[in-house]
């Protein structure tokens, strides 16, 4: 089972979330703030991150910075509607990482999720 964190402030799309990524394989905690999944993630271990970034962007750039300056490589596929070549730049600075443009596919989403675990278990087993 994949352990995934879905990250969004909004309550209907996390509760869509959970709904189409647990059929699939995933094991779902939802949290809407990036202060509550900094929590989660002092107790419990995530395979990948899944966060909805235009509405806390600079609230998620300090959580991957924080995470990324702890050593936690954890993967993060970060859905944004419109991404700025700034915010765009911004984010590559914390590898591994996938953006991924809303609307999306279902089906895109779980492949990129799926690749990023496992080039991430991958490179743990060099």
């Amino acid at each position: 089972m994949k352990r995934l964190l879905i990250i969004d402030p909004g309550f209907y799309s996390r509760v869509q979330m959970d709904d189409e990524l647990s059929p699939q394989g995933f094991q779902v905690t939802a949290v809407k703030t990036v202060e509550s999944a900094l929590m989660k993630m002092k107790t419990q271990i995530f395979q990948a991150l899944l966060v909805s970034f235009d509405e806390q962007a600079e609230d998620t750039l300090r959580m991957l910075l924080a995470l990324r300056e702890s050593f936690n490589f954890v993967p993060a596929v970060i859905l944004t509607r419109k991404p700025t070549e700034q915010n765009l730049a911004r984010l590559l600075r914390f590898r591994p990482i996938e953006i991924v443009v809303k609307p999306y596919s279902l089906v895109d989403l779980v492949a990129r999720i799926d690749a990023l675990i496992r080039a991430r278990n991958e490179e743990q087993q060099k």
